[in-house]
């Protein structure tokens, strides 16, 4: 019965709506961008199981039930407040274990190569721009797959489907028409412009 109640069709209700209208808004390449989010999520949730079923495991003795440790704890305000940090702490330090994703992902390689060219052409043609840091994530959110896939910051990095063509690191857009007739293209204007 614990399955029926309204908090749990609330979540899953919710995770399949955001699910659905995630798939359906995708614009990325068969819907790799809402596959790879759905990834990362079954990952954390992976991190919360095995971070729950390990500290049942490590307190499977009597005294350590939690049940009766919180009624316990819960007769002084003190010891109900020391029961529910330690359960705390105890639960982030499993979760940190298990969870690697919590931790920073590795910086791109192409970023190695190509990031001071960034820099140098941000402050060549864009000196006032308020946040640089925004063309290295735009970068990386046109390019990158994934960190480690070959166009993440490649600037031959190319990405084709019969509506739109996109080239470059920042996936610079042609468009085509449904009868395949060109709608624009601005790399061709780019090319033509500078």
């Amino acid at each position: 019965m614990k399955s029926f109640r309204y908090r749990s069709l609330f979540l899953w209700g919710g995770a399949l709506i955001a699910g659905l209208g995630s798939w359906f808004s995708d614009p990325d390449f068969h819907h790799l961008s809402t596959i790879l989010g759905g990834l990362s999520i079954v990952q954390g949730v992976w991190a919360v199981a095995a971070a729950h079923w390990t500290r049942k495991a490590l307190m499977d003795y009597g005294i350590a039930d939690q049940k009766k440790l919180f009624e316990k704890a819960s007769e002084h305000p003190v010891g109900a407040a020391i029961a529910l940090l330690a359960l705390a702490i105890i639960f982030v330090g499993l979760l940190m274990v298990f969870s690697p994703r919590a931790q920073a992902e590795e910086i791109p390689k192409g970023f190695f190569k190509y990031g001071s060219l960034l820099k140098k052409e941000q402050q060549n043609y864009w000196p006032n721009h308020p946040d640089p840091a925004i063309l290295a994530a735009l970068i990386e959110q046109e390019s990158c797959i994934s960190i480690r896939s070959h166009g993440c910051w490649n600037p031959s990095a190319q990405l084709k489907t019969a509506r739109e063509e996109g080239i470059g690191m920042g996936q610079i857009t042609r468009a085509y028409h449904s009868d395949g007739s060109l709608r624009f293209d601005t790399l061709a204007d780019l090319k033509k412009n500078m």
